[in-house]
């Protein structure tokens, strides 16, 4: 394992070039989120036109179409949410059904006080919108978090996109080939002194505000005019990383030579000798099983082994990824650790369609921005033409008609007959009789609008019906299911990444699970009974068995 300067030193690289290489991502991000809230003013050009008491800005018109689709899109989502489901892997069927329903029992007792469900709405939103969601499932032991539970808990939390970064070369969905990934979280400095074991003021990295010198900016990966200071001097707030990645090491697999002894006493010997190396290196080495067919050590295990058996055991060499963990803020590292899961991250992402281009990841309001832009913007230069035009009304000459004020009067109704000197009319026109005139109306704006309009479920691939509404009453039960279908056919990137996400989730549920029930044993928690009246279970670690496999449905 690195030590903790070398883990300092790598999150500051890994973090800039995060950073650097994720600044498209990021103000896609920002985009999105504006879009989506209906307020983008920032992102469009403000028209400013003179008027005699000044210049003034015209106000454009903000009619958010785009959020019905994106809410419609993830309410489906989640009223289809599949649900996991863990079977043990065991010959012996009946004892097999009871672990797996003991499992399934506790995975949705611990989901439901994590408000699983609610959570990964939300993330299902920050995927559908800007096209990545991330949540963080953790244990509250550890350096920062603070639990209710003298045992711990488990939360579930979805994460800021401001505040996660992570390798900008991963390309698999779910990023599932990411080197890296973090998490800067913020605290108050008094809490952080408190949450943070032997931690001091300085050992914290304060948050930053403009000003003075040059430094460089982190968030934008170059150098610029900033000076690093606390954002806030009555409440300090500070920056720690919640860092995570992996090493490749070296690992060796060797057959049980106790499956090749043939005398019995000689396999009893053997099996003490092995339980002696296992608890000579149960600290260093824990995925060193002596009961394995097939055995996986390291390279003290290793001597150790060949030192006991000799030329009985044949060691070979394989590597494999073993994950880390560090918190840290600044120059100081407060804890460092192997992961407790080590069949991936804690962070699990959901990833939507990826943008070769530009290499961004991006939802489905990417391609509604550009409608919705000319919506609006159709919409404002119709009514800003309709304010400035002219209302009717007519320009006279002060001896054209002999009464001005019954002149007035008349001509604003539709049914008066307006009569002006001899010559005024004719003397123009040719015709002593004439219409009065009707304001000018532009045209185009109209076309474009409805353009625009129907532009919207175009560029979504999602038909208007699907937002719960429809113009056709005589419409099948049938129809709409085969439209449903195709929506479907067009979140396909969504749908498989969500799928993807709830297999790889539950397995990172299931090391959890074994050290919750380890802190939390004795616990009650119910469990539905044969007879369909809710029993109550104790919580125990033993009552999982070694392997599950997982699946959806």
């Amino acid at each position: 394992m690195k030590s903790k300067a070398q883990v300092i030193e790598m999150l500051k690289k890994h973090k800039k070039e995060a950073n650097r290489g994720l600044a498209k991502q990021r103000d896609n991000t920002r985009k999105c989120r504006a879009f989506r809230a209906g307020d983008y003013m920032e992102y469009t050009d403000k028209v400013q036109f003179q008027t005699p008491e000044g210049q003034k800005k015209r106000v454009t018109v903000q009619i958010n179409k785009i959020k019905p689709y994106h809410a419609a899109v993830k309410g489906f989502l989640a009223q289809n949410r599949k649900k996991r489901k863990y079977v043990a892997v065991m010959q012996q069927n009946q004892l097999g059904s009871f672990y797996s329903q003991y499992c399934n029992t506790l995975s949705e007792h611990l989901r439901k006080k994590m408000n699983a469900d609610q959570v990964e709405t939300q993330q299902d939103g920050d995927l559908l919108e800007s096209g990545l969601g991330v949540v963080e499932t953790a244990l509250t032991y550890g350096e920062g978090y603070a639990s209710t539970s003298a045992n711990g808990d488990v939360q579930e939390q979805c994460t800021d996109l401001d505040t996660y970064w992570w390798d900008p070369h991963a390309r698999q969905s779910n990023l599932l080939d990411r080197r890296y990934d973090g998490i800067t979280k913020e605290y108050y400095l008094d809490d952080a002194i408190e949450l943070f074991s032997d931690s001091k003021e300085e050992d914290f990295e304060a948050q930053k505000e403009s000003g003075g010198d040059y430094q460089q900016n982190s968030n934008l990966g170059s150098y610029d005019r900033i000076k690093y200071d606390w954002s806030d001097r009555k409440e300090k707030m500070v920056n720690v990383d919640f860092y995570q990645w992996y090493d490749i090491d070296i690992f060796y697999r060797a057959e049980n030579p106790i499956a090749a002894l043939q005398n019995p006493q000689s396999q009893q010997a053997a099996m003490m000798e092995m339980q002696a190396i296992a608890q000579q290196v149960a600290e260093s080495d824990e995925d060193f099983d002596p009961a394995a067919d097939i055995l996986a050590f390291n390279e003290e295990t290793k001597e150790l082994l060949e030192e006991a058996f000799g030329d009985f055991i044949k060691p070979e060499e394989f590597r494999r990824k073993c994950f880390y963990t560090a918190v840290c803020s600044g120059d100081k590292c407060f804890t460092m650790f192997k992961s407790e899961y080590q069949g991936g991250w804690s962070r699990q992402v959901k990833t939507g369609d990826y943008d070769a281009k530009n290499k961004i990841w991006t939802g489905m309001i990417n391609s509604m921005m550009e409608p919705q832009k000319y919506y609006n913007k159709a919409l404002t230069e119709l009514m800003f033409v309709i304010a400035a035009n002219s209302k009717g009304g007519v320009i006279i000459e002060d001896d054209a008609v002999e009464d001005i004020e019954e002149f007035e009067d008349q001509y604003a109704r539709t049914d008066a007959v307006c009569v002006v000197k001899k010559g005024t009319i004719s003397n123009a026109l040719g015709a002593k009789i004439r219409d009065k005139r009707s304001p000018f109306q532009p045209t185009g704006y109209e076309q474009i609008i409805q353009i625009a309009d129907n532009a919207m479920p175009d560029s979504a691939g999602i038909d208007k019906t699907f937002l719960g509404s429809s113009e056709n009453k005589l419409e099948t039960a049938r129809l709409q299911r085969q439209r449903i279908r195709q929506i479907v056919s067009v979140l396909a990137c969504y749908v498989d990444s969500i799928d993807l996400f709830s297999i790889e989730h539950a397995r990172l549920m299931l090391a959890i699970m074994r050290i919750y029930a380890k802190n939390h044993r004795g616990e009650l928690f119910p469990i539905m009974g044969q007879d369909g009246v809710t029993n109550f279970i104790e919580i125990s670690e033993d009552k999982l068995a070694a392997e599950f496999y997982v699946e959806t449905e």
